[in-house]
Order: C-alpha cells, then sequence, then structure tokens
C-alpha cells in the first residue's frame, strides 16, 4: 500500500518532467488579434499550434491533480510541510506575476499568454505551483532518482527523434507520425532537411533543455569509471557501474549529434561552461581551483567581448523612418532626406538643408525607378519606384538591397506606410538601447535586445503583464529592422534572453525574484554537499547518488541559466529547468 502511495505521489511531478516536454499535438484555437496591424486575421481567425498549446492543456490538467493530491496527503497527514528558502524567491515571483497581470493593458492575451508560447499567467501559475509540489513530495534521495531515471527516458526518446531529424528521415514528419499529431489533416513542418528540433518548436530550445541533464549524464559517468578503476575485483559493482557507464556514454553520443543538429551555440555555451566547471571542481587544491575559476571567468567574458567587436557591422544603418504631411523621412548613415511623390509619380527627395538630391533614374515610366547618389548611400542602399499614379500614388523604398515597404500618398499630402497585411499605420521613430552597429550580433539578437530594453522603462517594476512580449514589442520599428535585415513580415515574438523577457513582461520584480530562484537553489546545493563532505569531482570514486544529483543538477542550472542569455522561456523546456530546480532544491534538505 505504501509503494503505491508513493507512486501516486510522484506520479504529477513524473508526467510533468518527463511526459510534457514530449507532447506534439495539432490544437486550434483564436486569439484576440483584430487590432494588430502587423498581424494577419481577424479575433476569430483560427490558427493552428502544433508544440505548445497542447503542452499547456497538458500542464494545467497536471497542476489540477497535483492539487488534489497535495491537499489529500495534507488533510490525511501523509505529508509534513517543509520550509524552504527556495519558496520565498518562489512566492515573489508568483505575486509579481500576478500583480503584472492584473494591471496589464492586454489581459486577454495575458491570461494564457501570446500566440505560439502561451506562458501566461495561467501557466506561470503552473511552473510555480509544480515547483512547490516538486520540493514536498520528494522526500528521500530515490524519489529524485525514480524521477531522474523517467527523465533520462525521455532524453533518449527525444535524442532518437532528433537523430532521426538529423539523418533526414524525421520520425515526426513520418505518416505515422503525422496521424499522431494531426489525425487525418494534411500538415507539414517548415523545418529544413537535417534540422534538429525535437518535439521542442525551435533548434534554439534543443541544446538548451539538455544542458539540465548534461552534468548529471556525465558525472554518472565519470562516478562509474572512478569505481570501476578503484575496485576492479568487486563483481556486483563491476557489473552495476558498467552498466551505468555504458548507458550514460551513450545517452552522451546523442546528445552531442542532437546538439550538432541544432545548431545552436546559446545552449552548447552553456553546456560547454558547466563541463569547465565540473573539470574545475575536479581539482583538488582549492586555492588553485579558485584561480581557475577566476580565469575561466575572466576568459569567457573576454571572448563574449571579443565576438561582439568581431561581430559584422550594419550595412547602412537607418536612424529613422517617419511619415507625414511633409513626404517619407529617412535618415541613413546619419544623412536625413525626405522623399516626395507627386499624383504623377515623380519621385524628388531633399536633404535636410532642402537642397534636392541627385537621383539616377534607372527605369521611367508608370513603375519608375530611382536610385540616390548621395555621400553616405551606398550605392544601391535606398532605391525608390514609383507603384501608381492619381488618387493613388505610392512608392517603394528597398532599403539595403533587401527588405522593400510600400508608402501611399494621398492627395492632400498625406502618407502612411502600408504593413504587409494590407494596414496602412504611420511611422514612427523607436527608442533603442546599446549595440548601435552591431544589430547582427548574435544572428539579430543585437536588434531584439536594443528595442526591448527601452520597453522596460515603461513600466519598470510590473512588466507589461506575463506572454505579452510579443504585443509589446514595437512590431513597425522598420527603420530598425532595415539596419538589422529582419524582414517586416517576421513577427519578433519572443526575446532570445530569458532575462530580458521576463523583464519586460513581469518587471524587474519578478526578473529579480526568477533569479533569485536560481541563486537560492545553487546556493542550498552548495552547502549541501559541503556538509556531505563528499564535494563530488574532487573525489568521484567515493560520491553517492546524493552528491551525484545535487553537483550534477547545480550545474545543468547553471548551464540552462547561462545557455538562456540567448534563449528565451518556452512550455516546451521550462517543466524540465523548474523541475530540475525542484529535484536539487528537494535532495538538499534530504537526508538519505
Amino acid at each position: 500500500m505504501q509503494k503505491y502511495a508513493r507512486a501516486i505521489r510522484l506520479l504529477p511531478v513524473i508526467l510533468y518532467i518527463s511526459v510534457i516536454p514530449l507532447i506534439v499535438r495539432a490544437v486550434p484555437y483564436t486569439a484576440p488579434i483584430g487590432d494588430l496591424p502587423w498581424m494577419y486575421g481577424e479575433d476569430d481567425t483560427i490558427q493552428w499550434d502544433f508544440f505548445n498549446l497542447a503542452k499547456l492543456n497538458v500542464l494545467e490538467a497536471v497542476t489540477a491533480f497535483a492539487v488534489i493530491i497535495f491537499f489529500v496527503l495534507l488533510l490525511t497527514k501523509r505529508i509534513r510541510l517543509k520550509r524552504s528558502a527556495v519558496f520565498i524567491p518562489v512566492a515573489l515571483y508568483t505575486a509579481a506575476v500576478l500583480v503584472s497581470f492584473c494591471l496589464s493593458d492586454h489581459r486577454d492575451i495575458a491570461l494564457r499568454g501570446e500566440l505560439g508560447h502561451f506562458e501566461g499567467l495561467l501557466c506561470v501559475l503552473c511552473y510555480m505551483f509544480m515547483l512547490f509540489y516538486t520540493i514536498q513530495v520528494l522526500e528521500r534521495v530515490d524519489d529524485a532518482l525514480c524521477v531522474m531515471g523517467f527523465l533520462a527516458v525521455t532524453v533518449l526518446i527525444e535524442c532518437i527523434i532528433g537523430v532521426s531529424q538529423l539523418v533526414g528521415k524525421d520520425l515526426l514528419a513520418s505518416r505515422a507520425g503525422m496521424y499522431m499529431i494531426a489525425g487525418n489533416r494534411e500538415i507539414s513542418f517548415a523545418f529544413a532537411p537535417g534540422q534538429v528540433y525535437q518535439t521542442v518548436a525551435n533548434m534554439n530550445y534543443v541544446p538548451l533543455w539538455l544542458s539540465l541533464v548534461v552534468p548529471v549524464v556525465i558525472l554518472a559517468a565519470a562516478v562509474c569509471a572512478a569505481r570501476l578503476i578503484r575496485y576492479p575485483d568487486t563483481r556486483t559493482l563491476k557489473s552495476r557501474e558498467a552498466l551505468i557507464f555504458l548507458a550514460a556514454i551513450i545517452l552522451c553520443i546523442l546528445i552531442l549529434l542532437n546538439c550538432i543538429g541544432a545548431k545552436s551555440t546559446g545552449g552548447s555555451l552553456g553546456i560547454g561552461i558547466s563541463l569547465i566547471v565540473l573539470a574545475v571542481l575536479a581539482i583538488p587544491d582549492k586555492v588553485f581551483r579558485r584561480c581557475t575559476l577566476a580565469a575561466v571567468s575572466l576568459l569567457a567574458a573576454m571572448t563574449v567581448m571579443l565576438l561582439y567587436v568581431r561581430s559584422p557591422a550594419d550595412e547602412v544603418s537607418v536612424e529613422y523612418l517617419r511619415t507625414g504631411q511633409d513626404g517619407i523621412g529617412i535618415s541613413m548613415a546619419g544623412h536625413p532626406m525626405t522623399i516626395r511623390s507627386d499624383m504623377q509619380g515623380i519621385i524628388t527627395a531633399f536633404d535636410e538643408s532642402g537642397e534636392q538630391v541627385e537621383a539616377y533614374t534607372v527605369r521611367e515610366g508608370d513603375e519608375a525607378e530611382y536610385v540616390f547618389d548621395k555621400e553616405g548611400y551606398w550605392a544601391g542602399a535606398l532605391i525608390a519606384r514609383s507603384m501608381g499614379t492619381g488618387s493613388d500614388a505610392y512608392v517603394q523604398l528597398d532599403i539595403n538591397r533587401g527588405e522593400k515597404y510600400l508608402f501611399h500618398f494621398y492627395e492632400n499630402g498625406q502618407v502612411k506606410l502600408c504593413t504587409p497585411y494590407g494596414y496602412e499605420i504611420d511611422a514612427g521613430d523607436t527608442e533603442h538601447i546599446g549595440f548601435k552597429g552591431h544589430y547582427g550580433f548574435a544572428s539579430g539578437r543585437g536588434y531584439i535586445w536594443a528595442t526591448s530594453l527601452p520597453i522596460i522603462g515603461h513600466s519598470p517594476v510590473l512588466g507589461a503583464g506575463p506572454g505579452t512580449f510579443m504585443v509589446t514589442f514595437p512590431q513597425t520599428d522598420y527603420a530598425g529592422r532595415a539596419t538589422a535585415g529582419v524582414p517586416s513580415t517576421i513577427i519578433v515574438d519572443k526575446a532570445h534572453n530569458i532575462y530580458i523577457q521576463t523583464a519586460v513582461n513581469n518587471g524587474l520584480m519578478g526578473l529579480i525574484a526568477f533569479i533569485g530562484i536560481i541563486c537560492t537553489v545553487c546556493g542550498k546545493a552548495y552547502r549541501s554537499m559541503a556538509n556531505n563532505g563528499k564535494r563530488g569531482p574532487g573525489k568521484l570514486a567515493e560520491m553517492d547518488v546524493k552528491s551525484i544529483l545535487l553537483t550534477g543538477g547545480a550545474l545543468g542550472i547553471i548551464a540552462f541559466a547561462t545557455g538562456a542569455i540567448t534563449c528565451d522561456s518556452s512550455i516546451s523546456v521550462m517543466p524540465v529547468f523548474y523541475g530540475m530546480i525542484g529535484m536539487v532544491a528537494a535532495v538538499s534538505e534530504a537526508d538519505k
């Protein structure tokens, strides 16, 4: 009976951390998008999601199940409430998210989150309760080991799917896979052959979530190898340790192949840093170990700075792109200019002193094409085309030989910018902070970060509301897009930085609490290892299961926190992240 009670108690945690990441299912939904000029569709337009909405539905069901079990255990006195220091930042983070939601201007979206991500209020509350529940119900190290075993199976399944995608035989895209995902509906994914995305919807998430388990797997393999070398004559130990070592090595190889196929440097960077820290911790001498850690940290910081400095400079910067009664205002490479068009489609341009800018007429007629020649404009960097005459005079600007923007000139002199989805808007200035001249840093993240940082200042304490980054980000910042080479048809729906995204959504209060959760649990793990006397990597053969879970789990959290600098939060990976935090916090307080 006690065995069944333990299984039921652990079941929500197992489902949360091991099953939810595997879910891929086509789910229809509608969203309030009718007033968004940069979005296609209406409020009642049916959208389809394959990777995240189904996960959210199951997460809500698993959390409801966990709530019921928790109160039954509480009422029957089969559980003793723990008091963990982790609960303080968890409570603060929950409060920040709740207040941010209540004060949000987009509560209709903030309830379940923006399109395609679905990390709104309900999702975050589920995260926080499941973190609380995990710490409460994992009473022994064996409980955490059981959950970790199921997570290892999930990693194996995900890696097998990833390898199939790497070799061009995607199991999800097979006939059986498509039927399981969408039934008889015909669907297709936008991923190119050879791209590894597993079941997490984005290649960047693959090494990010795997970074949580890599240190545990490698440490387990190292401990088994050390014991086999130190105790070669123990037959029972030899067979068990050899089996674990072999399984860990196979899993490491599969993880490596998946990381290679994902081609994402952010999560891979986190894995690399965690392994370096693990190797440094194996140094017996404390002084030398600390000096090495400091040197590695300095080297990592210098490497990031070097990558930034050596990143390709923006081709031709576009400082602003405006519309007004006097025409199209544009400034490129520090040279302002106003472009005008009459109703006959004759295009003229003037600099800031009012002098006309010389232009080469490449093509004449109803669709005349002009290339402007002025110091600061590269050849072909700014091309204007006349797209119509009469009451519907249009001018198309080709900026930086790529992105094209269409402007509507009215007879009354008014000018509107036409969005890709048929809306006409006024184009204005957008504030940016940092990364000037390097918007292309880290695959365009420089632009996204520079544009996201000013948003925090609009509501610095409480943010714009959980899951509202997409509707808060200035999607019509066409000047910045032209500089960074981000097409106007691409919706920036994530910050590619979990800390910036948390600050935008939940304010600095939420960000501080989120970082507090990570720091608190890693601090608990460190103190527990110190008190255990088996600090781990320095005494591999003597490490017990608790030391392996604490050391590997804490390093996995550090790896995730590092990789998340270039990745954002997602329901595809956060259950594993918060599940690992819960396990490490619970194991640090467990006796055996």
